[in-house]
């Protein structure tokens, strides 16, 4: 199991941007990556968001990972992943 400090050891800068504005967090690129990157581990540890992600199983996280590596977004058409995720959830 990967855990939130590991996952975000393994982002960018502008996606630790990305999950820092998601979450209405204070993020400049100003800074170098690991304070900014230790700065949102502080944040985030502990919140719902690490405890979701602490039960996510390989497949979600398979799923997270290409979801990422295809830009972190899904054209519209793939509305039926969306839904089928929310289903589950």
């Amino acid at each position: 199991m990967i855990t939130l400090h590991t996952m975000l050891h393994q982002r960018t800068h502008r996606d630790l941007e990305l999950i820092a504005r998601a979450h209405n967090l204070a993020f400049t690129r100003r800074e170098p990556k690991a304070v900014g990157r230790d700065k949102l581990i502080n944040v985030l540890r502990g919140r719902p968001y690490e405890q979701a992600f602490l039960l996510l199983d390989a497949e979600h996280i398979a799923a997270l990972h290409a979801l990422a590596a295809a830009g972190g977004w899904l054209p519209a058409d793939e509305g039926s992943v969306v839904r089928e995720a929310q289903r589950t959830v």
